[in-house]
């Protein structure tokens, strides 16, 4: 596994789990286009869109067939504005995405709680 794609508490968490049970993270892809200046213009914006699915789908393709051997899916059919995308798989499954190429670091897909008022 390539370092730092996945944190030492996220794999002591998959350690502790059963092997076949599905395990929901957040895939980080490095897809998003480097630029000096954000997108401010509306046809800006649709263009950064359209440069991350592009860049996306060869990455995808190949997380799709790493999720396909290890019983898992993925929970959105596309990438996100912030280049991620939640998957559900294996611990094994987990670990096959962290060799992939376009995955920059998988993050464990918690639920949000809301903060208690001061």
């Amino acid at each position: 596994m390539p370092e730092g794609k996945i944190s030492p508490a996220l794999a002591a968490r998959l350690g502790d789990r059963n092997g076949d049970e599905p395990f929901g993270v957040i895939l980080s892809l490095d897809v998003l286009p480097r630029r000096d200046r954000p997108a401010v213009s509306r046809e800006q914006r649709a263009a950064a869109v359209a440069a991350t699915a592009q860049r996306a789908a060869p990455v995808l393709a190949a997380i799709d067939a790493a999720l396909a051997a290890h019983g898992g899916r993925r929970r959105a059919d596309r990438v996100s504005l912030l280049g991620t995308v939640p998957v559900e798989t294996t611990v094994a499954g987990i670990y096959a995405l962290a060799d992939l190429d376009g995955v920059r670091a998988i993050l464990e897909d918690q639920p949000l709680h809301k903060l208690a008022p001061a």
